[in-house]
């Protein structure tokens, strides 16, 4: 699963991470030229026929993806599951399902995000370190063409979240604060990206909250579609999720507050 645990000095090393919309594209694209003779008989090399293969590979872009999950949920919940993971998942159904229901960014908002190729799964894990420092990124499989706030939301879900016992699934402010803020500071310092703007800014409790969701719609569909998979193992993934997504409605107001304070950089 996506855990693990990273230090203050680690996250706030956002160089890596802001370049990485470039550095998903070559590697999307070294992927799929290298199988595209299998996919594509007749393909030739170029950038727009690597887009086609993007396009027809991957999942739909955040703002259509997220409605789809309150259907799939509902399916879920019929299942004849005896499991304490499903168990759980019931218990939850209705704020999950009403978390889905309240997060929407309009397409005019949309319209106004950058979108960028995203690496779609940034976490500790798909990470290379050398001395306390990321060195390299790794698993590309979920990387798309999507918002740019989406691939920094799922960063600070997977990054920012105590997997504490005690306090398992709280949103380490602090840290996220540090994160978004060192990753803000870094884009003012290069004219490779923009930094976040204000609409970004605006929705980022919104996309922090759908960013969850994606992981938590990862989690269930995994456990619901393999009947070979530990209930305790994904039990623990679920509660984590589920309690993040509690602990992000909780704080809504003070991550509003911690985006409206990007705005203050120059």
């Amino acid at each position: 699963m996506r855990s693990g645990r990273i230090d203050l000095d680690v996250i706030a090393q956002p160089t890596l991470f802001h370049q990485m919309s470039e550095y998903t594209l070559r590697c999307w694209r070294a992927a799929n030229i290298a199988h595209a003779d299998e996919k594509y008989p007749g393909f030739k090399v170029t950038t727009h026929s690597f887009l086609i293969v993007l396009l027809s590979t991957a999942e739909p872009p955040i703002r259509d993806l997220l409605p789809t999950f309150s259907a799939s949920f509902r399916k879920f919940a019929q299942i004849d599951n005896v499991s304490k993971f499903h168990r759980f998942f019931l218990g939850h159904l209705k704020n999950i399902l009403e978390s889905i229901d309240h997060t929407r960014i309009t397409e005019a908002d949309a319209s106004h995000m950058l979108i960028c190729p995203i690496h779609c799964d940034y976490h500790p894990g798909n990470l290379k370190y050398e001395n306390n420092q990321v060195v390299g990124i790794f698993d590309f499989d979920w990387s798309k063409i999507d918002l740019r706030l989406f691939d920094v939301c799922m960063a600070v879900a997977y990054f920012c979240c105590s997997w504490d016992e005690k306090n398992d699934g709280d949103l380490r402010l602090e840290k996220a604060a540090l994160f978004l803020n060192a990753y803000q500071d870094q884009l003012h310092q290069t004219d490779a990206m923009k930094p976040l703007n204000a609409v970004e800014i605006k929705h980022l409790p919104d996309m922090l909250t759908a960013a969850n969701l994606c992981i938590i719609n990862w989690i269930v569909s995994t456990f619901y579609d393999d009947d070979d998979l530990n209930d305790y193992e994904y039990l623990a993934y679920l509660k984590h999720s589920v309690r993040l997504m509690y602990s992000i409605e909780k704080h809504r107001s003070t991550i509003s507050q911690m985006a409206a304070n990007l705005l203050k950089q120059t």
